[in-house]
């Protein structure tokens, strides 16, 4: 479930994997789940910061989420909220949560369960799930953004700016205000600059003959202790090169993390 972005502390939080721990009332009958999403109270995390909630049974559900530790404050944009049988209009909703001054909190996930919205009552989950900061949130572009020339190459730097580590997985290139360029396509395609200048870089992307400016284009990033930035760390990345003169544009990138979090990023170019 998803824990929404704070603009400071450890902001959003996903889930860190399997139920801790899983109590049923009579009448609930309970099969192990290999997925998270499969469960009776399904959460998916897979694809954004703010997971979504599912009701995969036939029966009506009210779910009520609360902290697990007093001392850890969250701030549940809805504490409560019903889910109806699976297949409805609304077996499914994405609730965010953020946190400001923790990077991992245990939350208590209460699900009363009925015949239907009116009972009777069949029982009862109680779900106690723990959840980390986002790596995507953690990462911010800092400094300039330089072209070099019109030669179609851009530098720029990535830092880690929150409180873990965090690992790059995937880049994909989803806009840019010059309509005339259109890919990156030629050279190591992105690097981390190396001695000298120009197209001087060490390659970090897989091997693909181009990076197209597109809504779905996902280029795997090679494995690199170079792209595994503790808190502090940066990471300066030069594309080789682009179609065109990038000079004055704006370049908007999305970026993968290892925890399957994402966000965009803008390059503004001098």
């Amino acid at each position: 479930m998803g824990l929404g972005a704070a603009s400071i502390g450890a902001g959003a939080l996903i889930s860190t994997g399997a139920f801790s721990s899983l109590e049923t009332g009579r009448g609930v009958a309970v099969s192990a789940a290999d997925n998270k999403q499969d469960a009776l109270l399904g959460i998916d995390d897979s694809t954004s910061t703010e997971p979504v909630f599912t009701n995969n049974t036939s029966l009506y559900m009210d779910v009520t989420l609360e902290e697990s530790d007093d001392s850890i404050n969250l701030d549940f944009e809805k504490r409560n909220f019903n889910l109806t049988e699976y297949g409805s209009e609304e077996d499914s909703k994405s609730i965010k949560i953020e946190s400001n001054d923790t990077s991992v909190a245990p939350v208590k996930i209460t699900v009363h369960i009925y015949e239907s919205e009116s009972g009777p009552k069949k029982g009862q989950i109680v779900i106690q799930e723990e959840f980390s900061a986002v790596q995507a949130e953690q990462a911010e572009v800092t400094g300039e953004v330089i072209p070099t020339g019109g030669s179609g190459l851009i530098t720029f730097t990535l830092e880690n700016t929150g409180d873990i580590d965090i690992v790059l997985e995937a880049i994909g290139i989803r806009n840019s205000t010059n309509d005339s360029i259109t890919r990156v396509h030629d050279g190591e395609l992105l690097g981390i600059p190396g001695s000298g200048q120009g197209r001087n870089i060490d390659r970090v992307v897989e091997d693909v003959d181009e990076i197209p400016i597109d809504d779905s284009t996902l280029v795997d990033f090679l494995v690199s202790e170079d792209l595994e930035l503790s808190p502090g760390d940066d990471v300066e990345l030069r594309f080789d090169d682009f179609d065109g003169d990038p000079r004055g544009a704006t370049i908007t990138v999305e970026l993968t993390f290892q925890d399957t979090s994402g966000d965009t990023f803008e390059l503004q170019i001098d």
